[in-house]
């Protein structure tokens, strides 16, 4: 089918918007790689996510303004646009990136601190508490071991031994005594 070279330059244009666009998801890309997700593995995702999705949105540029065709011109207003979004918009979107990672960043080390601070003094409060229960628990086993040793002195048998020994001890007192 034949184009007019008027609809082709609306095509253009309109490839030019949406590479734009494409920058822009770029961008978001970029973000994510300097906020710290750009181990290899995540960089070979994000840019086989990113090729997809230009793909799907060239596929459906050429499905909306061009029967499904996708023509070299498209592909290269695509891309162009892209590109121009890149080296213009895209450079100072990098800078704004740095300064919000950096403040990001900043921040993450402030909290991190007055959370270091705050669980270290927790866990000095926690550790005199548990000294300090500790400790009693310590003499309370000193004193339910001595009661329990006192105990052992009420035991039934043990008691009339007690009262035969001091029997013994009466008698044989009795018997020195008499015998004198």
């Amino acid at each position: 089918m034949e184009l007019s070279a008027f609809s082709q330059w609306q095509i253009v244009l309109i490839c030019l918007a949406w590479g734009s666009l494409a920058g822009v998801l770029y961008d978001v890309f970029r973000f994510l790689r300097k906020a710290g997700l750009n181990s290899r593995l995540a960089v070979v995702l994000q840019d086989l996510a990113y090729m997809c999705l230009c793909a799907l949105w060239m596929f459906l540029i050429a499905s909306a303004v061009n029967f499904g065709v996708v023509r070299v011109y498209m592909a290269a207003a695509f891309f162009s646009g892209a590109l121009i979004y890149r080296l213009t918009v895209g450079r100072l979107t990098g800078r704004l990136f740095d300064y919000i990672v950096s403040g990001a960043s900043l921040a993450y080390s402030k909290v991190r601190s007055v959370f270091k601070l705050i669980t270290s003094f927790f866990c000095k409060q926690t550790r005199a508490i548990l000294l300090i229960f500790c400790s009693l628990h310590k003499n309370y086993r000193k004193k339910s071991k001595n009661s329990l040793q006192d105990k052992t002195n009420r035991v039934y048998n043990y008691k009339n031994d007690n009262l035969q020994a001091k029997l013994k001890g009466r008698r044989s007192r009795e018997r020195g005594s008499k015998g004198s």
